[in-house]
């Protein structure tokens, strides 16, 4: 990762004892994860790690390995970095061995070029019939040389065919790696980093006339008592069913689901309506609500889910925060009001 902190000495002294305060209050280990996220908070260059860290909070005081985990992946750590440069090593292999291919090729040729040319001009001197014991060598030498130059451009071509695979099969390793740096595990469905991506890029552009950028937020009703009368395997296993549920839903238009926190999920709808918006949240809704969560071997419903949402759509003057922000205020709403329901901003 690099290196993004430039506080002075002083600065830096105060930071430290203000993150290890803030470390100990919570029920994540003493770990570089935990403590980036905590440095970056209290410094304050990270605005939606901020952000996503006192909403965290506010659900649960004392953060977990889990929570703090989440955090660092989704809104401090870069790409796969480690995936990224074997893949940039790879392909530097690759690249050298085809340029050293092609020098062995050059050099071959050009020693293959000197024999024709020697051979050439013997033969314009017009030597007489009896100089043809002379030519003799020229005429070895260039058989010699053209059965090296054969041997040598068809291992180029060989060098050239493994490098194109190679860097066909680099190409997809890096671009898997780009997928999985904006994919949450669990659901399939992209992570926080995907999600900032995707509404960052959608508000970049106005809508149609008549149409307007929407954002649903969804939350899981009760999903702690889950948990904790379940096991966390269960509320697992929730996580990927919704996830599953989003993706069907956004699957043929061109929304965008993401995992955006523990239970939190999210579904950027560019230029829509709200109209359509409200029905892609209700039919999200009605799938969750008739999920079953059954107990493994015997198949006994052990419990069901809900689900609340609340929907905002873009105005003139509104960036990512706050369209969230007035999804999140919506969503409060919905919760507020007996949960398992769609309210609109």
């Amino acid at each position: 990762m690099a290196i993004k902190y430039n506080q002075s000495q002083p600065e830096s002294a105060v930071l430290l004892r203000q993150v290890i305060a803030e470390m100990g209050h919570h029920d994540a280990p003493f770990n570089p994860a935990t403590f980036a996220v905590c440095y970056e908070v209290q410094a304050g260059i990270n605005p939606r790690l901020t952000e996503a860290f006192e909403q965290a909070k506010r659900q649960r005081q004392r953060l977990s390995a889990d929570d703090m985990a989440a955090l660092y992946r989704d809104h401090v750590a870069d790409a796969d970095s480690d995936a990224t440069e074997s893949a940039r090593g790879e392909l530097q292999r690759v690249m050298r061995g085809v340029a050293e291919s092609a020098a062995s090729t050059g050099s071959t040729a050009r020693a293959y070029g000197s024999q024709l040319a020697g051979l050439s001009q013997a033969l314009g001197a017009g030597h007489a019939t009896d100089d043809a014991q002379s030519l003799r060598p020229r005429l070895d030498a260039v058989a010699s040389g053209t059965a090296q130059m054969q041997t040598v451009v068809a291992a180029f071509e060989q060098s050239l065919r493994e490098g194109e695979r190679e860097v066909e099969r680099l190409r997809g390793a890096l671009e898997r790696a780009r997928i999985e740096a904006v994919t949450d595990a669990l659901s399939k469905l992209r992570n926080r980093k995907g999600f900032n991506d995707v509404l960052r890029e959608t508000l970049s552009t106005r809508p149609p006339a008549g149409m307007a950028h929407c954002l649903a937020v969804f939350d899981l009703d009760h999903f702690k008592r889950v948990n904790d009368t379940h096991g966390h395997p269960v509320g697992d296993t929730v996580i990927e069913t919704v996830g599953q549920v989003l993706t069907r839903v956004s699957s043929g238009s061109n929304a965008f689901a993401a995992r955006i926190g523990g239970e939190e999920f999210a579904v950027v709808m560019p230029s829509t309506t709200q109209a359509q918006a409200v029905q892609l949240a209700e039919s999200v809704r009605n799938l969750v609500r008739g999920m079953k969560i059954r107990k493994r071997g015997t198949q006994e419903v052990i419990a069901t889910v809900t689900v609340s949402a609340g929907i905002a759509a873009w105005v003139p003057g509104d960036d990512a925060a706050s369209l969230l922000s007035a999804a999140d205020a919506a969503l409060y709403r919905s919760k507020q009001s007996g949960r398992d329901r769609v309210t609109v901003a």
